[in-house]
């Protein structure tokens, strides 16, 4: 159920061409759980307005404990899976969104993978989506962000919003985004799809130009529905034409 006003229009395309945050690799996370799955997400995606697609799969200990191989092997059967039913993929390249847990910080460089776009070469300072435990902060996130600029990295925190431990501290956000930790927002979240609490904070986000990168955080068909009817709503006009020329995504 949205918490919009019930006025519609036709449906808006997403206010970016390249997908930064989805989980459409089959088989390796909490996303599509087979290469059929894989290419309906993609295709709604498609009719969105999405022509570029980064890959971001969980890595995150004890659950989903993929490295650079296992996701590429994921994506080597959604290519499979594509040739057979003659569907022409459009360019994606992969990445992930890597949990601040313990195994992240014993992971090996080659298993770190930023955000490049398809086609795109490593810049000096790829961008690294990362993202917290939801049940709390590591005491020593700082310091881990931190060593992650030193390392060429600039960290991207995923959905910021959705972190309720930060609702009642918002001086957090202000001091992450001024140390250099961009701010990557789900459509969901704006749409009320979490909630009426995280879609407050996604639009206070919104309003205090916070917002670095949108993404969809398509894991199922559940979620293209929700963000199909987002993009009838008023408020998705009003969200998107306060972001025009500010978000990341199609720099990638």
């Amino acid at each position: 159920m949205f918490l919009f006003p019930s006025r519609r229009h036709d449906p808006l395309p997403l206010p970016y061409s390249t997908e930064v945050h989805c989980h459409i690799l089959p088989g390796i996370d909490d996303g599509a759980p087979d290469p059929s799955s894989s290419l309906a997400l993609i295709s709604r995606l498609q009719e969105m307005g999405v022509r570029r697609i980064i890959a971001t799969s969980h890595i995150t200990e004890g659950t989903f404990p993929n490295r650079r191989a296992t996701i590429a092997d994921a994506y080597s059967r959604l290519k499979a899976e594509a040739d057979a039913q003659s569907v022409i993929l459009p360019p994606v390249s992969l990445a992930a969104e890597h949990r601040i847990d313990d195994d992240f910080l014993r992971l090996d460089s080659q298993d770190i993978m930023p955000l490049v776009g398809p086609g795109s070469e490593p810049t000096d300072s790829p961008l690294l989506l990362v993202e917290n435990s939801y049940a709390v902060q590591r005491a020593d996130l700082d310091s881990i962000l931190f060593d992650l600029r030193l390392k060429g990295y600039r960290p991207v925190l995923a959905h910021p919003e959705r972190y309720l431990y930060y609702h009642s501290h918002r001086d957090r956000y202000e001091a992450l985004h001024a140390s250099g930790t961009l701010f990557q927002v789900n459509l969901l979240s704006l749409a009320g799809y979490n909630g009426k609490d995280v879609r407050k904070v996604a639009e206070w986000l919104l309003e205090h130009d916070y917002i670095d990168l949108l993404g969809s955080d398509m894991h199922h068909l559940r979620h293209a529905d929700a963000l199909k009817e987002y993009l009838t709503s008023s408020a998705s006009k009003r969200h998107f034409n306060h972001l025009e020329g500010r978000l990341l995504n199609d720099s990638l």
